[in-house]
């Protein structure tokens, strides 16, 4: 727990869940000084044993007794929990998506692909069935349905029937940014001025960047760069946000993908929004081009600790060892954990040999297991580089 309180003030913690050992259980913590960790075990033999029942943060007086649980009950009994279950055997409880072990049978997917709205009414099954003889179906849907939702997935079905098959299908689409080819939603242009289509295309090309992403198309990369430049991706949202992504992945060693980012990080296509920056400034480093270091830096030093993270760890990629004086200093600040691990992530890619006794140092007093194996992870990778 972190943050500043208030002379005189202190917030108390209660936490109730259930678990094999009973339900309502509870933990009270009053913290009086910040930062503060303490740990609440619920345990049980199966991830869907232990559920949260609440979390109650309210404000009290501090009374000079410190930081202190006041109930901390006996854990139950644990267990080495099952690996977490697939994805198709947990999504879907708030979309609509059906899980594994309710899917139709493919005899009743395949009876709707003759007629597109009854294809629609049973394309998140058919996606997650991924039956060859679907692909059609979801082809004539991605070309001739306004609806982005119904579009998106179609999308998302071709590239899992057949992703080869998908490719060029995909590419025509992305290029197709005035609808000749491709239906796309006129949303709010009751005008129809075209900005309501750029809009649709922007998110769809979205999707479509982070399938080609995912495959590693980089044809893909010139019709995302469009995406990104389009003045319809606007600067303050998702799909932005998710170019940057997908330019990210699939940039690595690509002249035109860097100066793409470094237009996105010096504000040269428009005032980015913060949330667009912190993809950029890790993109920056997955492509791998030092050209992009002078753009970097000033964000080193933003207030936004996300895009400060993603600047140092990139910068760390690069190679820039003039960061490794300030990385040393994040090594010991206590009040955020994330800082001491994105500083001992980017003394690693340095392979900075100065840093090893500082790194040492963090590794004897540092209380999260996950920040000490990205320090121990720095070390080993300093010492290969011996």
């Amino acid at each position: 727990m972190r943050g500043k309180l208030a002379e005189g003030a202190a917030l108390k913690v209660t936490y109730i869940w259930d678990d094999p050992e009973g339900e309502g259980r509870s933990n009270v913590t009053v913290v009086e000084k910040t930062p503060y960790t303490y740990e609440i075990i619920a345990a049980g033999k199966k991830w869907a044993d232990c559920v949260c029942k609440s979390i109650t943060v309210e404000a009290v007086p501090a009374v000079g007794r410190g930081n202190r649980t006041e109930i901390k009950e006996e854990p139950c009994e644990i267990h080495k929990l099952p690996p977490m279950a697939p994805v198709a055997e947990t999504m879907g409880r708030w979309n609509g998506q059906p899980l594994k072990h309710d899917l139709p049978k493919i005899e009743k997917v395949l009876a709707a692909t003759g007629n597109r709205r009854s294809f629609k009414r049973v394309m998140r099954a058919a996606a997650m069935l991924a039956d060859p003889r679907t692909f059609d179906a979801f082809k004539d849907v991605a070309y001739k349905t306004a609806s982005p939702n119904d579009k998106l997935l179609a999308f998302t079905g071709m590239y899992r029937v057949d992703p080869e098959k998908a490719r060029p299908v995909l590419l025509d689409i992305l290029s197709d940014s005035e609808g000749k080819r491709v239906v796309w939603s006129k949303a709010k242009d009751k005008k129809d001025e075209g900005w309501g289509r750029a809009q649709s295309w922007c998110v769809g090309g979205t999707i479509i960047g982070y399938i080609a992403a995912n495959a590693g198309w980089t044809e893909f990369l010139p019709g995302l760069f469009r995406v990104l430049e389009h003045e319809q991706c606007s600067p303050n949202w998702g799909p932005r946000y998710g170019t940057v992504r997908a330019i990210g992945r699939l940039g690595k060693g690509n002249k035109a993908a860097a100066e793409m980012i470094k237009k996105v990080l010096t504000n040269k296509m428009r005032k980015e929004h913060g949330d667009t920056l912190i993809p950029a400034a890790l993109a920056a480093g997955r492509i791998g081009d030092r050209s992009l270091i002078p753009a970097l830096h000033p964000h080193l030093a933003r207030d936004y600790w996300p895009l400060k993270h993603n600047a140092a760890l990139s910068l760390g990629m690069l190679g820039d060892k003039s960061i490794a004086p300030r990385m040393r200093e994040w090594l010991a600040i206590k009040f955020d954990e994330n800082f001491r691990a994105y500083a001992a992530e980017a003394l690693g890619y340095l392979g900075d040999k100065d840093s090893v006794e500082a790194l040492k140092a963090a590794l004897k007093v540092e209380p999260f297991a996950w920040v000490r194996k990205k320090i121990t992870e720095a070390l080993a990778k300093i010492k290969q580089k011996k």
